[in-house]
């Protein structure tokens, strides 16, 4: 204990309940406590993973806790979340596909994937994986398509990816044309995208703080009566989707 002490922090004490002696009061790999038990309510709230991952990532992120007891108090604060966890539809794993997918992106190549199309069967093609989005509860995969005369920035939900085969040939991507997924968040409010456009619409309703959140480059340039004046640059079929959720 005195090296400890000596050596930043932690006491060798013995546990009872376990009948064996414990390192406490030393967390660690930067992660907190508090920062387990945040990550994990977020985690049961976007529900974007099926059961199985759901459990591991439960069970990885309770055992970083900085001693039993905290990770006890964890999993009792967390239980009946977990118990009653309630999977996507889809039901895919994605985690080792996301990192396969993430290799190609930084080796800058080229894979052919097999898609599965809403209602309307696979389509096979090849693809230039340039970022990983999340939103709305689904991943997405940002990847220029090959087979056109011209490459089109297309997203595929990454749980309807049957197969993602990395190949060997490579594509360049000049620096000044690099995916930026922060400044794409900003613009697409949902994983669809169609032409950059400055839009200008009004809001009224119980929470202006809630359209801002939503759409990062908004601004409020005006308002009158109650009824705001908002200016956003977005992409015009994401904003479609969006708005059209937005009841009266």
């Amino acid at each position: 204990n005195r090296f400890m002490e000596i050596t930043g922090g932690g006491v060798i004490r013995y546990n009872a309940r376990l009948k064996a002696y414990e390192l406490t009061g030393r967390q660690r790999a930067g992660l907190t406590d508090a920062d387990i038990f945040a990550l994990l309510k977020i985690l049961f709230d976007v529900r974007a993973f099926p059961e199985g991952e759901m459990k591991h990532l439960y069970d990885s992120l309770t055992g970083l806790c900085s001693s039993s007891e905290a990770a006890d108090i964890v999993r009792r604060s967390t239980e009946n979340e977990e118990a009653h966890y309630v999977q996507p539809i889809h039901g895919t794993a994605i985690i080792r596909l996301l990192w396969t997918i993430n290799s190609s992106i930084m080796e800058n190549r080229v894979a052919h994937l097999t898609y599965a199309l809403a209602g309307q069967g696979l389509c096979e093609q090849d693809v230039q994986p340039i970022g990983v989005l999340f939103s709305g509860s689904y991943f997405y995969l940002i990847a220029n398509t090959c087979e056109l005369d011209k490459p089109t920035e297309t997203a595929f939900r990454v749980d309807r990816i049957r197969s993602f085969d990395p190949t060997g040939r490579r594509f360049a991507v000049p620096d000044k044309y690099r995916f930026q997924p922060g400044e794409k968040r900003k613009r697409t409010p949902v994983a669809y995208y169609g032409n950059l456009i400055t839009l200008s619409f009004r809001y009224w309703g119980p929470s202006l703080e809630t359209v801002l959140e939503r759409l990062p480059t908004a601004v409020c340039t005006a308002e009158e009566d109650g009824r705001y004046l908002i200016k956003a640059e977005v992409y015009d079929c994401g904003i479609v989707m969006w708005l059209l959720g937005q009841r009266e």
